[in-house]
């Protein structure tokens, strides 16, 4: 009877020990369905340099999307290239101040402690009444673009004159050079914008230059 009851209670103290074995896993595995891993694609930088933009010379043109980025973990810094046609290449949205033709825009990214940088780019085109001109067989250099106090022309035909055209098309200085290959021109009398400079040649040609005055 004695041994009895002693296989009885080695029984029940065997099946409690596994009763306390099933009940931790069970409390273990709910504690741990609310734990959930982050998720390497939501820490993965993604970048937005905008869609291709048309930029005339009057209206604002501002590059970058909103936001420009996006999925990082921290600060993120920026550059764009080319970074001599923006008012702050180093910010996600700058701003165009002048463009000399089509250009394409180059973004690069990198969030903070990241050891690689994301790119992105963009086309930004000239409207039809902001493109230079050139005709064939005639070459005109004007430096340097942006300008201050005086712009220097050189050419390999002769010069007759110069027009200078604000970008509402008015005439702004007028200027003879008698058949000269170079020329300098003070600009001082300008204000600071984007001007278009027309040089006509002896044959009746004419060259069409967009220069921006910063200063």
């Amino acid at each position: 009877m004695k041994r009895e009851i002693y296989l009885l209670r080695f029984v029940l103290n065997i099946t409690f020990v596994i009763l306390m074995m099933i009940c931790s896993i069970l409390c273990f595995g709910q504690s741990t369905l609310h734990f959930e891993l982050p998720s390497s694609s939501s820490s993965h930088l993604q970048l937005d340099a905008g869609g291709d933009r048309f930029y005339d010379g009057i209206t604002e043109v501002v590059l970058g999307g909103e936001p420009t980025a996006w999925g990082q973990q921290g600060p993120v810094h920026y550059s764009w290239e080319p970074a001599e046609y923006l008012d702050n290449p180093s910010s996600p949205n700058p701003r165009i101040t002048h463009l000399p033709s089509d250009t394409r825009f180059v973004l690069s990214a990198r969030s903070e402690g990241a050891a690689c940088a994301q790119q992105a780019e963009l086309w930004v085109r000239l409207s039809n009444s902001q493109k230079e001109t050139q005709p064939e067989g005639i070459n005109c250099q004007a430096f340097p673009n942006p300008f201050t106090d005086q712009v220097e022309l050189f050419a390999n035909a002769e010069m007759r004159s110069l027009r200078i055209y604000s970008l509402s098309g008015q005439v702004v200085e007028e200027h003879s050079f008698g058949g000269a290959q170079n020329a300098n021109i003070s600009t001082s009398a300008l204000t600071v914008g984007v001007y278009f400079f027309t040089i006509e040649f002896a044959d009746g040609s004419n060259i069409s230059k967009k220069l921006c005055k910063v200063h």
